[in-house]
């Protein structure tokens, strides 16, 4: 019986070697549980933390994008406006150019008329004055036959 007592012994020793490294086990298993629900929570944190930057960097990218497209807007409108007031003062050149041109043709038409005209009148006073020298002709010639006309006038009476 002193054998199977001894067994028994060393059943119940091994027995509680057996609990010490359950109870050992489950310390350990508990301890690595929270230590994996730290990092669980840890990287749960790392993750909003990661969204929150990639959130504000996309908010701050937008905005970027944002602020470059108004800025190409505007300049691209300034462009448009400087070419269009290069158009418009090249176009006010050319009328400018074009007007002197006209009001030059213009006054050389004038000029030509105003000759034109000069020439006609001197033309018809001309023809005036003949037309006087030609009726005082007449004049003189009827006032100078009178007298021989009445002397013949007065032969046949």
């Amino acid at each position: 019986m002193a054998a199977v007592s001894s067994l028994s012994w060393i059943l119940v020793a091994g027995l509680a070697v057996a609990a010490v490294l359950i109870v050992l086990l489950v310390v350990a298993l508990r301890r690595s549980r929270a230590q994996a629900a730290r990092t669980d929570a840890l990287v749960a944190e790392a993750r909003r933390a990661v969204r929150a930057a990639a959130e504000e960097e996309a908010a701050a990218q937008a905005e970027h994008l944002r602020v470059a497209t108004s800025r190409a807007h505007a300049d691209a409108l300034s462009s448009y406006v400087v070419e269009e007031r290069r158009l418009a003062d090249q176009q006010r050149g050319e009328l400018a150019v074009r007007e002197r041109e006209l009001s030059e043709r213009m006054a050389e038409m004038l000029a030509v008329v105003e000759q034109r005209v000069e020439d006609r009148l001197r033309a018809w006073e001309a023809d005036l004055e003949r037309a006087q020298h030609g009726q005082l002709g007449r004049s003189l010639r009827s006032v100078s036959l009178q007298p021989s006309f009445s002397r013949s006038v007065a032969k046949y009476l």
